[in-house]
């Protein structure tokens, strides 16, 4: 007897995906092709990529129509398959593809494995810390006004940290990162200024919170990123900040527009 996993009420991960075991769940199609066999006569197969927002895995529809088009990319489907093993990774033979009415992509946002809450207080803690008064209030401003969006962005597309919450992990490890090059600094004799390093580190790729976007799985440029990438999206920010402060920290603002 051949056990099924069901994943009705929410998404069967494909990490707990077992061999041997037949399947009912929901994941997003992440790539799809009509192929043809090497037999005499060729006959069609789909050839699909799944996504549960962290993990991929291929899945083959050997009895396909041959009138039928590739499925539409970027929606929930509900499937049937049996989950194999090819070269040694899991794969699904599939029985059924259907598209579900119900197109909830919330169960597979991309996500980074990262805890955000504590990332975040860090840094918050890290500013708190600051002496430099216009450093320590732009920072803290910037992080009080654009707090949900800082926590939700990623730190790209597909190269590193991406995920919601990439970007957040990302900062916190290069804040780290210039806190101990700093330190070590001063261990050798040279004292630079911590504050601004650290400010530096913290702002440095803040400009992406507004550079992609998050749709389930998929993680693309929003327009503004596209046009202007992230750079100049965090001098405007930053820009903005100075404004709502009365622009009175100009040399702190330049510093970090330089940085």
């Amino acid at each position: 007897m051949v056990a099924t996993q069901k994943a009705e009420e929410k998404t069967l991960k494909i990490a707990d995906m077992a061999f041997g075991t037949n399947i009912k769940c929901k994941l997003v199609l992440a790539g799809a092709a009509v192929r043809k066999t090497n037999t005499n006569p060729p006959r069609p197969f789909l050839q699909a990529t799944f996504t549960d927002g962290t993990d991929t895995i291929t899945g083959m529809m050997w009895k396909w129509v041959p009138t039928d088009p590739a499925p539409e990319l970027n929606l929930v489907y509900q499937i049937e398959a049996n989950v194999g093993e090819y070269q040694g990774k899991k794969q699904l033979t599939l029985e059924a593809i259907d598209v579900d009415p119900a197109q909830d992509m919330s169960p597979f946002v991309a996500r980074y494995d990262c805890d955000t809450v504590l990332l975040f207080g860090s840094i918050q803690q890290a500013i708190a810390r600051m002496k430099n008064e216009g450093l320590q209030k732009l920072c803290s401003f910037i992080y009080n006004t654009y707090g949900n969006e800082i926590i939700e962005a990623s730190s790209a597309a597909n190269v590193h940290h991406v995920g919601r919450g990439g970007n957040l992990a990302h900062t916190y490890d290069v804040m780290q990162a210039t806190i101990m090059l700093v330190d070590h600094y001063k261990s050798l004799g040279i004292e630079l200024d911590k504050d601004l390093a650290v400010a530096g580190a913290i702002l440095h790729d803040i400009g992406k919170i507004f550079s992609y976007k998050i749709t389930g799985p998929v993680i693309e440029y929003t327009d503004e990123g596209q046009l202007f990438d992230h750079i100049i999206i965090g001098v405007d920010i930053l820009e903005r900040a100075d404004v709502a402060l009365g622009r009175k920290y100009y040399s702190q603002v330049e510093l970090l527009k330089h940085i």
